[in-house]
């Protein structure tokens, strides 16, 4: 009889422990902001099968491009945590899902790519030329050129994954119709976010042949 009372009284112990973490609605999540902090550039070679940074030049202009560098830092928290009364270090691990997510404070409205110098009768100094440039970006294995803008604003820039958080969003852009003589040029890009912010960064003096 004592045996059958102690265990009624474990009862509600040993369910706890049982499923303690169980209740897959009530595990731990943690909301995180991410913003736009800076961007970087680099000069790329692009003769080979692939692009190579070189800061050397000259630059073959059929064969330019920059690879751009856009940094994101996370800037806020929030987390919920489990309501139990069992540590859950002893309870058994049933296989929730992580309710954890990471979600942008801002986004990038428009990109610009300015040159510098006079590029061809068409574009003067200080001209966009944007629509010069594509995105080099792979798909099933295979390569593909996408306009600047599209690549910028659209989903691929916006990735984070709360598992594994990129603060340094890669991506090359080629110069897809160059100018017609050679030359020394400069160019610059801004990213305007739509807090009103604008990051932007110029390329050195290149040579293209």
């Amino acid at each position: 009889m004592a045996r059958k009372i102690v265990l009624i009284l474990l009862a509600p112990l040993i369910v706890e422990i049982a499923i303690g973490c169980c209740h897959c609605d009530d595990t731990p999540s943690v909301t995180s902001l991410y913003t736009y902090k800076s961007i970087q550039l680099e000069n790329l070679d692009n003769r080979g099968a692939e692009p190579v940074v070189s800061e050397s030049g000259p630059y073959l202009k059929e064969a330019y491009g920059l690879r751009v560098h856009l940094y994101r830092d996370l800037i806020a928290h929030s987390s919920g945590a489990p309501v139990s009364f069992f540590p859950s270090a002893y309870a058994f691990s049933c296989g929730c899902e992580n309710n954890s997510s990471i979600s942008a404070r801002d986004s990038i409205t428009y990109v610009h790519i300015i040159t510098l110098r006079d590029f061809d009768a068409s574009h003067q100094a200080d001209a966009e030329i944007s629509d010069l440039f594509r995105v080099q970006t792979e798909s099933y294995g295979t390569q593909e050129l996408t306009r600047v803008g599209e690549y910028a604003t659209g989903p691929y820039l916006r990735y984070a994954s709360a598992d594994r958080f990129l603060r340094d969003m890669t991506f090359d852009i080629l110069l897809f119709a160059p100018p017609a003589a050679g030359g020394v040029y400069k160019f610059k890009i801004q990213f305007t976010l739509s807090d009103g912010r604008v990051l932007e960064q110029e390329t050195s003096e290149i040579q293209l042949m």
